[in-house]
Formats: C-alpha cells, structure tokens, sequence
C-alpha cells in the first residue's frame, strides 16, 4: 500500500473502480456506507480525526490520507479532514443554536 502514496497517478485508478463500484450499486457511498479506498461494505475504522469517513481496514485508511491536498482527486490527507472536521462542527452549532 505504500506504493500508492509514492505514485499519485494510482489515485485515478481508485477513484475509476468506486466509479464502478457505484455504478453497480447506487446506494453505495465510498467514506460512509462503504470503504473511502476499495468500496467494501465492511466498514470498521472511521478516521480517528473527524469520525467523518471511514474505511474496511487502517491499510485503506493510511492510503487514502497519503494522497495531498494539491492531487485533482484528493485523499483524506490533514487539510481535507480538517475541513471535514470544521464543517461538521459549524453544522452542530447551527442545529443547536435552532434548538434554542
């Protein structure tokens, strides 16, 4: 799985097969009913940084946060669950501030 962090062209190959994979299935849902990498439903480590996305083994996980920011596909590296992070929070602020 390290290979894929040393060839970012290896991202369009994924992201071509969850392509396909959803086309199978169109309730499927890479990073929340499914593997954010391989598209397995058997989904067991969600990221221990925002809990937002998830995968089917800490091998997916660390491929997926090897792809930067910068790649036209971007992986969930720091910057993008960051964002993730911060967009989630600002989301249960709004529907607790409704509430009140």
């Amino acid at each position: 799985m390290d290979e894929y962090c040393d060839f970012p062209s290896q991202a369009s190959n994924v992201e071509e097969e969850l392509g396909k994979l959803m086309a199978e299935d169109e309730n499927l849902c890479p990073g929340i009913n499914a593997c954010m990498v391989c598209g397995k439903k058997k989904i067991n480590f969600p990221c221990p940084k925002c809990k937002l996305v998830t995968y089917c083994s800490e091998a997916c996980r660390k491929v997926d946060s090897c792809i930067p920011a910068s790649s036209p596909t971007p992986g969930h590296c720091v910057e993008v669950c960051d964002a993730l992070k911060s967009v989630a929070s600002s989301s249960e602020e709004a529907d607790r501030s409704e509430l009140e």
